[in-house]
């Protein structure tokens, strides 16, 4: 099943991939209860300044975007930030996650996690909004499953932050076994 998610990199011509995807990301109930968008322009979508700044020349090296392909669809994104836009003594965080509705729970996402960190072994962060009840459960689920060294921070506002450790040959279990 693995084989059937591949991570592209963005370039110039999935841009518009990656705007619909992000209007998409912005749709969804959690970040419509937040009202972390609350106006879209005069075309429907949300304000597009972070995918501008994602695409900034001096970012090239620190933001590396991709589109999450399941059977050669796009089926979500993912935003990886690096240095200097990652917590002190981290290589990376997940910045931005979405795998599309019509593809939750099918694994999709765990297999997008182990294909992320195949790729990019190393000392991650990533932060998880209290009120995203379900992506807490993931992250969870997702972390100690793959992860070493880890540290909860559950901070004052009620997000939570994880940073944990993957390396390769720690013999991490497989994300896409479903439990």
């Amino acid at each position: 099943m693995m084989n059937s998610i591949k991570l592209d990199i963005i370039t110039g011509k999935d841009k518009e991939v990656f705007c619909s995807m992000f209007n998409l990301y912005h749709h969804d109930p959690v970040c419509m209860k937040l009202s972390l968008f609350p106006v879209v322009d005069e075309k429907g979508f949300y304000d597009y300044t972070a995918i501008e700044e994602y695409f900034l020349p001096d970012n090239k090296d620190k933001v590396t975007l991709y589109i999450v392909r399941y059977e050669n669809h796009p089926a979500g994104f993912i935003v990886l930030t690096k240095p200097p836009f990652v917590k002190k003594g981290c290589d990376y965080c997940v910045h931005e996650f979405f795998i599309t509705g019509n593809l939750r729970g099918a694994g999709i996402a765990g297999q997008t996690c182990e294909a992320l960190f195949n790729l990019h072994p190393g000392r991650y962060s990533l932060l998880v909004i209290q009120e995203n009840v379900v992506a807490k459960a993931f992250w969870k689920k997702t972390v100690e499953k793959a992860g070493h060294d880890i540290e909860i921070y559950d901070n004052e506002n009620g997000d939570i932050t994880y940073i944990f450790s993957i390396e390769l040959d720690s013999g991490h279990r497989q994300l896409s076994q479903r439990s």
